[in-house]
């Protein structure tokens, strides 16, 4: 900048008539315009470039900083059981009279003898028992305060008609997550009913 002032200075010396002096004037104040806007423009982008390398990101223009995102893991649906383990029975109940008594339903498993007691209203028309550990089970009824037992069985399968001779206890298999229906305890019609536990 300084240089650019002392030419025009001695260009002024130099010039003698006026109507050259306002020219000249002139033309040393259109150089130092543009010799400041050329400076200034120099200057931003200096000031720029700088405040980009000491950004913490470390970003630069045009390329946007890498963004990471924490691991998600989404909850479980309302009402999902997380804890749950074995299988469902279920089924209809049968009675060979007007109604359906009070029965005390029994799941045994026939490799460890272990058992399930479910007890049912008085007309309960059907039955549910969950969380069955995986196996093979057997299932059957009493009244409550009775020794007339009912059970589920290859009669109840084949539709207990005459035909259908098999009074045996079916063998029921029990597997992870899966629900075994159409178990109906409907057979009271044999002898075969395993002693109530």
């Amino acid at each position: 900048m300084g240089g650019y002032i002392f030419v025009i200075v001695l260009s002024v010396k130099k010039v003698t008539k006026p109507g050259l002096f306002l020219i000249v004037v002139f033309l040393g104040a259109i150089t130092a315009l543009l010799y400041l806007q050329v400076f200034d423009k120099s200057q931003v982008s200096n000031s720029l470039s700088k405040s980009v390398d000491t950004n913490d990101t470390k970003a630069t223009l045009g390329n946007p900083p890498d963004i990471k995102y924490a691991d998600y893991e989404p909850p479980p649906f309302p009402g999902m059981d997380t804890s749950f383990s074995g299988g469902t029975i279920k089924g209809k109940l049968c009675y060979p009279s007007e109604g359906v008594p009070p029965l005390d339903i029994y799941v045994k498993n026939m490799e460890d003898g272990a058992v399930l007691t479910l007890s049912t209203k008085a007309n309960q028309g059907t039955y549910l028992v969950e969380k069955v550990p995986v196996g093979l089970y057997v299932i059957f009824a009493y009244p409550k305060n009775s020794n007339f037992g009912g059970l589920y069985s290859p009669a109840v399968a084949c539709g207990l008609s005459v035909d259908c001779t098999d009074h045996s206890p079916s063998i029921v298999k029990v597997e992870e997550g899966k629900t075994v229906e159409n178990i109906d305890i409907c057979d009271w019609y044999g002898n075969k009913v395993p002693s109530r536990p």
